[in-house]
């Protein structure tokens, strides 16, 4: 888990993590669950992306765990360098799918169309192509060493991931803050309804993007010995994104709370619903056990008198 680590507490680090990529992992599947659940009340093309990049980060955080460090095997640290770089590169473009997705709504009112047809499978394709060009220009040198297995830097590789990340953070910037002063100045009803709608998916970008930035930069100067506490910091900024997503996209999330309120009012009101036909099936079975010895005894007056008419 701590490559280069000549200078740094190694338990300290692996136990920093494992504890924060473990807790960020929590809190994703708990997101994605969350959803599901709610899903009748919160469905939009916007949660179906967040859905897809939790579950981007989640196989990230398990690659990452399970395989960073496993560099005893080249062949299986140069797949595992292979996968990190494609997972990672897909997190990065289904970013760009939400940050589009959500500037599409607030900026274009009457574009009503689902744009999914086309955002999630270039978020998802387009990292595998290139992914593919590095691997055939580097002949796979440069995907893991025997420090651990990520790109190098020294060959140059490490750039196939940064320069796609570092654009795709730049352009979500500038949607962001096209998208937060279009918010500011909504006036009209749907607007803000619209404006509502988005506004956690805005506030969990405008923190994920910095600290994913940040996270990256740092991870820039990761393997250079003389700067050993920035594989602290890289620890830490790495295992924060799920976290992230949970607050914002759960705890903080008025859509997902009114849905929750919703969901309890509905089960209260069909356990309300049930007991009532329980009593009442209960009273009508009561009621007519109750008639139906009285239509016998009434048929058995009817009978005697028949009989009693017809001997006179």
């Amino acid at each position: 888990m701590s490559p280069w680590a000549e200078n740094v507490d190694t338990l300290a680090l692996d136990i920093i993590s494992i504890v924060g990529c473990s807790v960020s992992m929590l809190g994703l599947i708990i997101t994605v669950g969350l959803h599901v659940y709610l899903w009748r009340y919160v469905k939009s093309d916007r949660v179906i992306i967040l859905m897809n990049l939790s579950l981007a980060l989640i196989l990230s955080y398990a690659v990452f765990i399970g395989g960073v460090d496993r560099t005893e095997n080249k062949v299986g640290c140069t797949a595992i360098a292979i996968l990190l770089h494609y997972i990672y590169l897909a997190v990065f473009f289904l970013m760009l799918a939400e940050g589009i997705e959500i500037g599409i709504t607030i900026l274009f009112v009457f574009m009503t169309q689902s744009r999914l047809k086309w955002l999630l499978p270039a978020a998802w394709a387009l990292p595998a192509v290139i992914v593919g060009i590095a691997m055939g220009a580097t002949k796979l040198v440069g995907y893991g060493d025997e420090h651990n297995c990520w790109l190098s830097i020294e060959g140059g590789l490490i750039w196939a991931f940064v320069a796609p990340a570092a654009l795709i953070i730049v352009v979500n910037c500038v949607v962001l803050i096209l998208v937060i002063n279009a918010m500011l100045r909504t006036k009209s009803l749907s607007e803000k309804s619209r404006s509502e709608r988005s506004k956690a998916g805005v506030r969990c970008l405008c923190v994920l993007l910095p600290l994913m930035g940040c996270t990256w930069v740092i991870g820039l100067f990761y393997v250079h010995k003389s700067m050993a506490w920035i594989q602290y910091v890289f620890a830490v900024c790495n295992s924060l994104q799920g976290l992230v997503i949970f607050i914002f996209h759960c705890v903080l999330n008025v859509q997902v709370r009114n849905a929750l309120q919703k969901q309890k009012h509905k089960k209260h009101s069909q356990s309300f619903m049930s007991t009532n036909k329980t009593a009442f099936v209960s009273t009508s079975f009561s009621e007519d056990s109750i008639a139906l010895p009285r239509v016998s005894l009434q048929q058995n007056a009817l009978r005697q008198s028949f009989s009693a008419g017809h001997n006179e």
